[in-house]
């Protein structure tokens, strides 16, 4: 469960959603509220409910606590997902593709003066 609810200066979001993650790994069921990155980050691997809808929040542990078609559907799906996109190996060929990508056209940080002004490219 990833309840996380935003005080009145919109603090408290959850960010990345990396709890949600680590749940997909360990084939865990995710229940949240449908906020911040959790939606993109989960997709239709979790049940997320309007964010601050205790009552929905509730109903929906106790749906995928009893439910178990869902249960082993969510955690099928939440397992997939983490070895599609977030699995340490996946992350670093992906990244490793775009510095490879990155070095093949020569393109690197731009240097800037003091004034700010670039001096054109040049690795760094």
């Amino acid at each position: 469960m990833i309840p996380s609810v935003p005080d009145d200066q919109g603090m408290g979001r959850e960010g990345f959603g990396l709890v949600g993650i680590e749940a997909l790994a360990l084939r865990t069921p995710v229940v949240g509220y449908a906020d911040g990155a959790l939606p993109e980050v989960l997709g239709a691997c979790a049940v997320l409910v309007a964010p601050g809808d205790r009552r929905a929040l509730g109903t929906a542990i106790a749906q995928v606590i009893t439910d178990g078609a869902l249960r082993e559907d969510l955690v099928q799906r939440g397992r997939a997902r983490y070895e599609a996109c977030y699995r340490i190996e996946t992350t670093a060929a992906i990244m490793a593709a775009h510095y490879g990508a990155a070095a093949a056209t020569g393109a690197g940080p731009t240097r800037r003066t003091r004034s700010g002004r670039g001096r054109g490219r040049r690795s760094v």
